[in-house]
């Protein structure tokens, strides 16, 4: 990613992207026609109500959105744990602007007309398909957005839950080559973070099963046998039972 981003940059600079654009606008031919599309940005906020089937609890909800008419997904949401009422676009002590975290749960889509979209909250599960647990449809309509360009929007899901989105009109597309390389710049950027994304779910998903209950509890039982001396794990037992998530660090991380 840090490669294509680069060579993104270089042809920015070697197309001279903004003069560029400036002389074509000068240059334009006279009655050749507009087409009128408009920039959505659409950011997931937060849930209400997203429980486990077959707990009852607060599951461990993550969104995604697709395009209804080609199936094209649009964004992937971070996983957050847990939580009945779950916010996705929320602060992070990690990060100093609360805008970077909601910038990574947005997502921008080109309008003509009327695009419908596809909004689907799923439990994430660490084997097997994850469990949907509602799904919405929503329209993203350049002249409902004419007056107020700004709208944070209910979406109700079937069978149960509500999702919160902010949808904002950003504008026209602009048909010039400094406007598309911007949006391919902001497009890898969303690839990047979504890469990222992936690999901590991944590892996640791995360091649950490796530090299981079940795994805590055979570590720590001997210290829980009343009728045995209470002794302190040896070195060697701890690194036996930490050893398969240090190999798979090792192997997948060693080189990052």
């Amino acid at each position: 990613m840090g490669a294509a981003q680069i060579c993104l940059d270089d042809l920015v600079f070697a197309l001279e992207a903004e003069d560029t654009a400036r002389i074509v606008k000068q240059n334009k031919p006279p009655g050749v026609p507009e087409r009128s599309r408009h920039i959505f940005s659409v950011t997931i906020m937060r849930g209400e109500g997203i429980l486990n089937k077959s707990l009852g609890k607060g599951a461990d909800g993550f969104v995604t959105v697709t395009d209804a008419q080609t199936g094209e997904r649009l964004i992937k949401t971070r996983t957050v744990l847990g939580q009945e009422d779950p916010r996705w676009c929320a602060w992070l002590r990690l990060c100093l602007t609360p805008e970077l975290t909601c910038r990574e749960q947005s997502f921008e889509v080109s309008v003509g007309q009327v695009k419908t979209l596809e909004l689907t909250v799923f439990d994430r599960t660490l084997v097997g398909k994850h469990d949907g647990l509602g799904t919405a449809t929503f329209r993203l309509d350049p002249r409902s957005y004419a007056e107020v360009s700004v709208r944070d929007v209910l979406l109700p899901l079937t069978p149960r839950g509500n999702v919160h989105v902010r949808i904002s009109m950003e504008g026209g597309e602009k048909h010039d080559v400094a406007y598309h390389l911007q949006a391919a710049s902001r497009a890898l950027d969303r690839t990047a973070t979504d890469m990222i994304r992936q690999i901590v779910d991944k590892m996640s998903d791995f360091i649950k099963s490796t530090l299981s209950p079940a795994t805590l509890m055979a570590i720590t039982k001997p210290l829980k046998d009343k009728k045995k001396p209470r002794t302190a794990l040896s070195e060697e037992e701890i690194e036996r039972s930490l050893g398969p998530l240090f190999a798979y660090f090792n192997e997948n991380v060693s080189h990052v």
